[in-house]
Formats: C-alpha cells, structure tokens, sequence
C-alpha cells in the first residue's frame, strides 16, 4: 500500500491504474443515511488512465453502537473488475472492515461498498482518512490511501430533559450520556458544561448554565413565562460530539 504526500490526490501504479477521490460533505448518525453534497478534490488524470473516485464517504461518524455500517459510493470512469474501501486509523491500520464489491467484469462501474465499523476497534479518536481500492485481474489490485479526504470519528451522545414549575420558577433537570466503545454501553458523561437555552422568537438564547455530576446528571432552576420553550446543549468534546436535547414547553 503507497500512502499520498498531504494535499496531493492521484497515485499512479499497477500498471496505468491512476486513483482519484471525491469526498462528500454531510455528517453521519449513529446509523449514518444522511444525504450529502459532493466536494470534488481535483486532480489530473493521465491520458487513457483507469480514473477511481469514492463518494458519500461521510465527513463525520458518532460511534454510538457497538458495530456500523456506512456506505461509500466507488466510481470508475474505465473497465475494473472489483473495488472496495476502508477507513484508515493515523498509522495506517485498517479500523473499517471492506466488504468489496464486485463491478461489471471489465466495465466502468458505480459501486456501492458497505464499510463495517466496530467501535472497540478504534486506535484513537478524531481524523481518519481512507484506503480506496480498485482492480484488474490482469494488473493485480492497488490501493490509494489518501489524507486530503477525512472523516471525524468520536463517541456519540444524548442529552434527556426533565421540567417542573412553581410558581415563576422552573426546574429544568438533565441527564448526560456518551457511549464508551470499550464497554460498548453509554454511561453517565461526568463534568460536561451543559447550557440551558430558551427559545426567543427564532433564536435559542442562554438563560442558565451548570455542570454534569459524576453520574452525568444536571439541576438548574429559571425564571421563565409559562409557555416558554427550553432544551439542553452540550458542545462537541475532543472524543465524544456534542448533543442537543428535545424542546419542552414549561
């Protein structure tokens, strides 16, 4: 496998087989069907080279299940009889299990490739980019590793919301969970700074903020018209993304 220099996208080998790569832009779910917009990274192709470029590759994945599945999207604009892709860990090492897809023997093709992901698999988290691979029995197979197309794996998690009033006064309770890929279970997101926002004609304003407990649990209390509209945010971590709670009427 030849991994690219930084910023460059065609790698020529097995014999005139040129790889391109066309990343998209979109985030991934936990179960990621998201729609995306195709961001081209451009690069010249040789004359009468085999052209390969990968679509749908999302640019964000929560891990939030002990196993994924996404797809990315392989084209080709000559004949090849096979293509596949997998997601890459900073070293190089393979943390998306490939499922290849077989083409059209010897045709252009478009070809959907399914990549597997089993979070207790992962070396790290953040930035990891993409081994793209397409073959001809007569020339063997080559791979393309490239690192200006990059997908951002963390943990997935979920903010619940409770509310009570008295009076002026409104209890707004929060419950804070991430997904730990070695447990393979979501647990309790300790010290997370979780803010309370109210609903402004069409803008979400901050009325209170607090901490998450060590159980992942949150008490505030504002003062707000009855009616109001509130909901819990927590901003992205540098290993876990961020989430918003559902809206509730107080």
């Amino acid at each position: 496998m030849r991994r690219l220099p930084r910023h460059a996208a065609v790698l020529a080998c097995a014999g005139a087989l040129t790889l391109s790569v066309t990343a998209a832009v979109g985030t991934a779910s936990a179960s990621p069907s998201a729609p995306t917009t195709p961001a081209t990274v451009q690069a010249a192709a040789a004359p009468a080279a085999e052209v390969i470029r990968a679509t749908d590759a999302p640019v964000a994945v929560r891990v939030g299940a002990p196993q994924q599945a996404f797809t990315v999207t392989v084209v080709t604009q000559n004949a090849v009889d096979g293509v596949g892709a997998s997601l890459l860990d900073r070293d190089g090492r393979v943390i998306g299990t490939t499922t290849t897809s077989a083409a059209a023997a010897g045709r252009p093709t478009v070809r959907k490739t399914t990549v597997q992901l089993r979070g207790a698999s992962l070396t790290h988290w953040g930035k990891h980019s993409w081994a793209v691979k397409a073959w001809r029995t007569s020339d063997g197979s080559c791979t393309l590793v490239d690192e200006t197309v990059t997908t951002d794996v963390r943990a997935h998690s979920m903010v619940g919301v409770t509310s009570s009033r008295s009076g002026s006064t409104v209890t707004v309770k929060g419950s804070v969970r991430a997904y730990a890929s070695t447990a393979e279970r979501y647990a309790g997101w300790a010290g997370r700074p979780v803010s309370v926002q109210r609903l402004q004609g069409t803008t979400w304003t901050q009325v209170a903020a607090g901490t998450s407990d060590r159980n992942g649990n949150l008490t505030a209390r504002v003062s707000v018209p009855k009616g109001a509209k509130l909901r819990l945010v927590v901003k992205d971590a540098a290993s876990i993304w961020g989430s918003t709670s559902a809206t509730v009427t107080v």
